[in-house]
């Protein structure tokens, strides 16, 4: 079996929480799992995050 995925990036989730097709804990979700994606280095910018 194939696993489905849908590639989103990170333009793509802040568009639909602009226009209210996605929730603040959505959104916030959606950039961490882009930015933390398995393998990869990443640093967390607290202004960033706000």
């Amino acid at each position: 079996m194939t696993e489905q995925h849908y590639r989103m990036t990170l333009s793509d989730a802040i568009a639909l929480y602009e226009s209210n097709d996605l929730t603040a804990k959505g959104a916030l979700k959606i950039w961490v799992r882009i930015k933390f994606k398995e393998n990869w280095s990443a640093f967390i910018d607290t202004k960033e995050v706000c």
